[in-house]
């Protein structure tokens, strides 16, 4: 049974289900055609430290200072774009960051459902909206994925739609 997402911990609301950390590696891996990803603003007891062949970057290691050249897999702080940004005391800086980042090695950038950050630095990523409560989370927590790959600059109408279908089916498949 899902708890109410307020009723958590920042521990466990901030927490990434292993299936939804999972999915993101592989859409990365098999999109950017390489093994070796980067996780970014990850948490120091994250699941993403278990997987193996992703070089993560806990606060420890300012995520800020990445210098590629692996794809990213991006978790800025959502506070300083969420629905409370004017209670929070974090920097828009790191978002701002993963953006470029992303862009720049490619991969996804997660963030809360809401979060103008997409809007504000996107430049043609496809963004996807998922709930992470059907990957294991706790609680439903809506949120939005930015996909961008070098190679999505390119991508016609139709690829993208191939993709779409292909990614609903892996989701589907992980629920049965």
């Amino acid at each position: 049974m899902m708890r109410p997402f307020k009723n958590l911990s920042k521990k466990q609301r901030e927490s990434t289900p292993l299936l939804f950390a999972l999915y993101l590696v592989s859409r990365v891996q098999r999109y950017a055609g390489m093994d070796k990803i980067s996780c970014l603003w990850v948490r120091e007891r994250s699941v993403y430290h278990t997987i193996p062949s992703l070089d993560c970057w806990p606060k420890s290691r300012d995520a800020n200072l990445y210098q590629g050249p692996a794809p990213v897999i991006c978790h800025p702080p959502c506070g300083p774009w969420g629905k409370y940004r004017n209670h929070c005391n974090e920097s828009i800086e790191h978002g701002i960051k993963a953006m470029e980042l992303v862009h720049r090695w490619g991969g996804v950038v997660e963030h809360p459902v809401g979060s103008p950050l997409f809007d504000i630095y996107g430049r043609g990523g496809e963004i996807q909206k998922i709930d992470q409560g059907e990957f294991g989370h706790m609680a439903r927590k809506p949120t939005l994925l930015y996909w961008y790959l070098p190679a999505m600059q390119t991508t016609t109408e139709k690829q993208f739609e191939l993709m779409a279908k292909e990614i609903s089916m892996q989701v589907q498949a992980n629920h049965t």
